[in-house]
């Protein structure tokens, strides 16, 4: 079993994910590890550019969390591996129950991705994949979406061959 790294020893987000700038929707990973999977932090006040005019952010954004919670997933993989993560691509999903149809309008939430199965050699592989918060009344914590995410990852891509760290 492999040991699991600690928080100050992986690079930040924006080195480890192809997605770049403000296109990266997380702010901070809460852990990683092999096994257990990948926890990463999201403040919903610094999510304005979702936000409907109500200031409510849809369900279906969380589909664009978990699939970021993944790519940070691998991307600390493949940097642990001395490569650097190439494009990937969410497939689909299944049982993904969205159990409100807006996330809340302010706090956090923490999103989690556990690998289940998959073969990166053909680069499709599923996730176990939840976000929790608080709930909007104050009463405790929520499972706000939680269900199975399948992705392509292209691990043959010419940016894997290039970026190998010394």
């Amino acid at each position: 079993m492999k040991a699991d790294r600690g928080l100050a020893e992986l690079p930040e987000l924006a080195r480890v994910m192809p997605q770049q700038g403000s296109m990266i929707l997380l702010d901070r990973v809460l852990s990683h590890s092999e096994e257990a999977g990948t926890r990463c932090l999201i403040d919903l006040a610094k999510q304005q550019w979702l936000k409907r005019p109500d200031e409510s952010i849809p369900a279906w954004t969380a589909l664009e969390y978990m699939s970021q919670c993944i790519a940070a997933h691998e991307g600390y993989r493949a940097w642990t591996a001395g490569r650097k993560l190439g494009p990937g691509l969410f497939v689909g999903a299944r049982r993904v129950h969205f159990h409100r149809p807006r996330l809340p309008r302010l706090g956090r939430l923490e999103v989690r991705a556990r690998y289940l199965r998959g073969r990166a050699a053909l680069g499709a592989l599923s996730y176990a994949c939840e976000i929790r918060g608080d709930d909007e009344s104050g009463e405790g914590e929520t499972v706000w979406v939680e269900g199975t995410l399948n992705v392509a990852v292209l691990e043959g891509s010419r940016a894997l061959q290039e970026d190998r760290r010394p």
